[in-house]
């Protein structure tokens, strides 16, 4: 999801959106959103979409 997106789910700002996914992409060493999605997923955190 866009930082937009996810700002609209929990009634979060876009600028509050923005740090926290890149904090996620650096914990995570993720290179990309979509590997962040992978990794989450690896470790149960989500279920794929039907």
């Amino acid at each position: 999801m866009s930082d937009t997106e996810i700002a609209a789910h929990p009634h979060i700002s876009v600028a509050t959106a923005k740090p926290h996914m890149a904090r996620l992409l650096t914990e995570f060493e993720a290179r990309d959103r979509v590997q962040l999605g992978i990794t989450a997923y690896e470790l149960g955190l989500v279920t794929p979409p039907r």
